[in-house]
C-alpha cells in the first residue's frame, strides 16, 4: 500500500478538504482464468481484471472527516516536490468515500479516517493517476 503524506489542496469536485495527513492507496486486480473447455487438458489463459483502487484519508481533525463521508467524484491533490522538483496532481477518478472512523483522546491529538475505493469507468485502467 502506497501513502500520500501531507498531500495539498485536497478536494472532490468543488469540496476543498482541510487538515488531510496523508492518503493512502492500494489496488486490487482480480485473478481471471479461462475456464478449460472440453478435450482440453491445460488452462488456455490467465489475466488480472480491472483495478480497483482502495485505501484511506487520514485527517487532523475529526469533524473534517465527518464532512468528507460519503462524498461521490474526482478527487485531487498536490504532492509537492523533493529537492526543488516540480509539484505533482494526484488525481482519482470516480472515487467513493465511505463513513469516518476517528479517534479522540484528551491527553493526545484526535485524527480521523476515512475509507474509499474507486474503480475506472472503463473497469481496466487505474483509476489513480500522477501527473
Amino acid at each position: 500500500m502506497g501513502t500520500y503524506k501531507n498531500p495539498q489542496s485536497v478536494a472532490i469536485g468543488s469540496v476543498a478538504f482541510t487538515d488531510v495527513l496523508e492518503i493512502s492507496s492500494s489496488c486490487q486486480r482480480p485473478e481471471v482464468v479461462d475456464p478449460i473447455a472440453d478435450a482440453e487438458t491445460y488452462v488456455k489463459g490467465a489475466s488480472y481484471g480491472g483495478g480497483l483502487r482502495r485505501g484511506t484519508i487520514t485527517f487532523r481533525n475529526p469533524a473534517a472527516a465527518k464532512a468528507a463521508a460519503g462524498l461521490i467524484g474526482t478527487l485531487t491533490a498536490t504532492l509537492k516536490g523533493n529537492g526543488g522538483a516540480a509539484d505533482k496532481t494526484l488525481t482519482i477518478a470516480n472515487i467513493r468515500l465511505g463513513g469516518d472512523d476517528w479517534n479522540a483522546g484528551h491527553d493526545r491529538t484526535s485524527t480521523a479516517t476515512v475509507p474509499w475505493m474507486a474503480q475506472s469507468a472503463d473497469g481496466t485502467t487505474d483509476p489513480e493517476t500522477i501527473a
